[in-house]
């Protein structure tokens, strides 16, 4: 029993740590996208796959990818947590969000790495 307590001692703080560096990882992120689309005045389809072509920007958009799911998936979870008072309601209500976002994680990768 101690050993549980031990583990999950700091774990509202790791979410609140991952949901913040998230967000501002996102912020950068939809910053540097804005900035590369408004600089050029020629911006064409080309430019756009020579940009998303780059190993790099595809780590980048991977890593993105992953804290824009994981801040998805600690907000839903602790919404449903807190409004669904059925147990049984909640689990599957929970169970379908995560579903929901491997399936988003899928595709987002085929997307990303398909390029």
């Amino acid at each position: 029993m101690e050993s549980m307590k031990l583990n999950h001692k700091y774990y509202g703080v790791y979410e609140w740590l991952i949901v913040r560096i998230s967000a501002i990882l996102t912020i950068l992120y939809s910053v540097y996208l804005f900035n590369f689309i408004n600089i050029d005045d020629n911006f064409s389809y080309e430019k756009w796959c020579i940009f998303f072509y780059d190993k790099k920007i595809k780590i980048f958009n991977t890593i993105v990818l992953l804290m824009l799911l994981k801040h998805t998936w600690i907000g839903m979870r602790h919404i449903l947590e807190d409004y669904i008072s059925s147990i049984i309601l909640r689990r599957l209500s929970i169970g379908l969000i995560h579903i929901i976002l491997y399936v988003y994680l899928l595709f987002g990768i085929a997307v990303v790495w398909g390029i």
